[in-house]
């Protein structure tokens, strides 16, 4: 076999040894930061786990008693991981350079105690250094996740005759 199709049967094949090695070390890092932020959302989740599995990845999470059923997970739990996986991924492709992540209505699906929560979860973990992130747009119908929270600025945006109008709350 010639040295170039050596070259690209391992280093360019997606099922050669370095994409494998790549993968691995990816799931690897995502997992330990969506786990970091799982923790900070306080669902009982203190592990998530990503695995490649033949062409997908397993998502297994783990708590206090071990592995978690995924179909016994509430909505909410299931959005909070979903969350933490992005933020794994924000953290891995910005390599702690992302200025910042768009969350379009994260609020869908969660219950109304994770609901209040969610900003103030997110702004503390940031306060605190936690993220990658130094800012986080949310887009929401649901204003009143706003209430009582210590995020920078709340926009709102109406619709009128003659356009868009924003206003700052």
């Amino acid at each position: 076999v010639c040295t170039l199709e050596r070259i690209r049967s391992n280093v360019y094949n997606r099922d050669g040894p370095v994409g494998i090695s790549l993968r691995s070390w990816a799931l690897s890092v995502i997992s330990k930061k969506a786990s970091d932020y799982a923790s900070l959302f306080n669902i009982g989740i203190s592990r998530i786990e990503l695995a490649e599995k033949a062409r997908e990845i397993a998502i297994t999470c783990y708590g206090k008693t071990g592995e978690i059923n995924m179909d016994s997970l509430s909505g909410g739990e299931k959005v909070a991981v979903a969350l933490a996986l992005r933020l794994g991924i924000a953290h891995l492709m910005g390599s702690s350079k992302l200025d910042f992540v768009i969350l379009d209505e994260p609020t869908t699906h969660l219950d109304e105690e994770r609901r209040k929560a969610l900003v103030k979860i997110i702004s503390e973990a940031f306060r605190e250094g936690a993220g990658p992130l130094s800012q986080m747009l949310i887009i929401t119908h649901d204003s009143e996740i706003f209430e009582d929270s210590e995020v920078d600025a709340v926009f709102r945006f109406t619709m009128t005759a003659d356009g868009s109008k924003v206003t700052r709350e």
